[in-house]
């Protein structure tokens, strides 16, 4: 019995690196999702953290523990070996359910405690908040660390390793759920978002202009790769052909081919760019947005379904884009190892380049002929704009105004977006003593923040998305393209 004892307990310290890397895992997960929300100083994180390592340490060696005392008793009353892992699979799972559900209860427990004992509101809140996210992200790890115990004793370290990377995945999903769950978009006008894509579709042009100017150099007159050895004046030649001037090396201008990458590199970066608006007009024309209705022109019925339009022009669009890179690609594969000068390898540049470039042309015809038939749903866009609690960063920036740092403010708004939540109301639909529930500070000035037109106004930055700026960049943008 003591041999058995002791082998167990073997194969637990066995495990201690890989046990101990888990539990970092899980602190460093915790700590980067506190990080993020702005709650915790340096100094409150790493107590936590150690806090957390030490519980965990404790819990693993209280399982192994267990999972001993299970050989011992199943040797002397004389189980055989497949009851006796049954029965170190049943204390495991007891005794990692038990301490994580107690785990939990104290954490949950920790902000009424805190405000009993008189500790400030704001710091039993970011407490509460603290623990509750570490809480949530724990619990699972709990239930596989168990489990992991189960396939020591089966003596199988696959299971162990798959468990494993099982409980973190879970891990950073629940976390992250929690978080990015927590707070919605912010809104903005339409024509901000046309906007956007007016820098994007700039950038394209200017770029395709910057190629042109570096192509515009005429080769004639290098021979093969030596030069000729007639008489000619090769930059007025060159003038007289419209070039900018003549290429300045023989080798190099036989053996160039920069101009067709970097055509096929516009290309393929404005693709990039179309196909990211087909994809948002996509969805704001799918029925669980409905934000805008495409003209006949771009859309085609379905087979099956006689009301569903589907966005045929856009589908290609996005499509055709691994058409162009795919040229892009084929074309710096034929170049990547070619010695100076001519090889007969550069053939290959016609054919990518030839259909590519029609190919970006047809695209760019196509999305100017789906924008200019849009009809936008102005009610729904409305709609969407007021919903998901998108003026939660305007209540941050209410608060900060108010002389409340921004740590502290965006742990005041994540509880008040939790309570909007629970009560299915937006944040504008809280009353004041709501709002005053979970700080004192606020004031009946809050409602007029959470408007959404003043949600708008207040993006007064350049670039930002209030009236003034969007009508601006039009202007400029109107003034630029003539």
């Amino acid at each position: 019995m003591v041999a058995s004892a002791r082998a167990d307990i073997f194969k637990v310290s066995q495990l201690a690196g890989p046990l101990i890397l888990t539990n970092l895992l899980y602190v460093a997960i915790a700590t980067i999702d506190l990080i993020m929300l702005g709650m915790l100083s340096p100094l409150e994180l790493a107590a936590g953290g150690l806090a957390i390592g030490i519980f965990n340490q404790f819990r693993t060696m209280g399982t192994g523990v267990v999972t001993a005392t299970g050989n011992l008793v199943s040797d002397a009353i004389g189980k055989d070996k497949q009851d006796q892992i049954t029965s170190l699979f049943n204390a495991s799972m007891l005794i990692g359910t038990f301490l994580g559900l107690v785990f939990a209860a104290i954490m949950f427990a920790m902000g009424p405690f805190l405000r009993f004992i008189g500790t400030s509101e704001s710091i039993a809140n970011l407490t509460t908040q603290y623990l509750a996210v570490v809480a949530l992200g724990l619990l699972p790890c709990f239930w596989f660390q168990s489990i992991r115990h189960f396939s020591v004793g089966l003596k199988r370290p696959g299971p162990l390793m798959l468990i494993t990377g099982v409980s973190v995945v879970l891990t950073v999903v629940l976390n992250y759920g929690l978080i990015f769950g927590k707070f919605g978009a912010q809104p903005v006008l339409f024509s901000h978002w046309c906007m956007a894509y007016v820098e994007m579709l700039e950038r394209d042009e200017s770029r395709l202009t910057d190629a042109k100017n570096r192509m515009n150099y005429c080769p004639l007159g290098s021979g093969a790769l030596a030069g000729t050895a007639y008489p000619i004046d090769r930059q007025t030649l060159a003038e007289g052909l419209g070039f900018t001037g003549a290429t300045r090396n023989s080798l190099d201008a036989v053996s160039d081919r920069d101009f067709v990458v970097e055509l096929l590199s516009c290309a393929s970066i404005s693709m990039i760019h179309l196909s990211r608006m087909a994809e948002d007009l996509i969805f704001y024309n799918s029925g669980e947005a409905g934000f805008i209705e495409l003209s006949d022109g771009v859309t085609s019925g379905s087979s099956l379904m006689p009301q569903k339009k589907n966005p045929d022009a856009l589908e290609l669009i996005r499509g055709k884009t691994g058409r162009v890179f795919g040229a892009f690609s084929a074309m710096m594969m034929t170049l990547k190892a070619l010695p100076l000068a001519y090889n007969k390898d550069m053939q290959e540049d016609k054919e990518g380049l030839f259909d590519a470039m029609p190919t970006w042309l047809a695209c760019i015809h196509m999305a100017q002929a789906c924008i200019k038939g849009i009809k936008v749903n102005a009610d729904k866009t409305l709609a969407a704009a007021k919903g998901g609690h998108s003026n939660a960063t305007e209540l941050a920036d209410y608060l900060v105004a108010k002389g409340i740092p921004f740590r502290e403010g965006h742990h005041i708004v994540g509880t008040l977006v939790q309570m909007a939540i629970a009560q299915g109301n937006n944040l504008e639909d809280l009353s004041l003593e709501q709002f005053k529930s979970v700080h004192s500070i606020f004031e009946s000035d809050v409602y007029p923040v959470l408007e959404i037109d003043a949600c708008i106004k207040a993006r007064q930055a350049q670039g930002g998305t209030s009236l003034e700026q969007v009508t601006s960049a039009i202007k400029y943008a109107k003034k630029n393209s003539k």
